[in-house]
């Protein structure tokens, strides 16, 4: 985080707030609340759990169509990072730290499918 930090908040577009997680599902309950109007979009620093769990979280609300068009930067920060090697390769960029904030300093976006799995006495889940 301090290498992606050292890119993007000195960017005059860019404002950081830092938020770090405390427990399993943290950041899918802060999702679930967060204000739409106060965000351009959402960086994480992890694996791709994380991802998964933020993904989760905005899918859970009323207006999750609304809410999963917000861009998602993933600096990779986890054991395998797939997810951001993914985005990386087809970015043309290779897939460390400095390279994906990078590509969230410049706003590049990029689509992803999401799957929805349905379970008994479980609610949906998007992978």
């Amino acid at each position: 985080w301090k290498a992606a930090r050292a890119v993007l908040a000195p960017l005059p577009w860019i404002r950081l707030e830092e938020v770090v997680t405390q427990r399993i599902n943290d950041a899918y309950g802060r999702c679930q609340a967060l204000d739409l109007a106060t965000v351009d979009g959402i960086v994480i620093v992890s694996g791709d759990g994380l991802v998964h769990e933020v993904v989760n979280g905005l899918f859970a609300r009323p207006d999750h169509k609304e809410a999963l068009k917000i861009p998602i930067g993933h600096i990779p920060g986890g054991s395998g990072n797939g997810l951001c090697k993914s985005v990386c390769w087809v970015s043309g960029e290779e897939a460390g730290v400095v390279d994906a904030a990078f590509l969230v300093a410049q706003g590049v976006t990029k689509g992803l499918h999401l799957m929805q799995v349905d379970m008994p006495d479980l609610p949906p889940k998007v992978s």
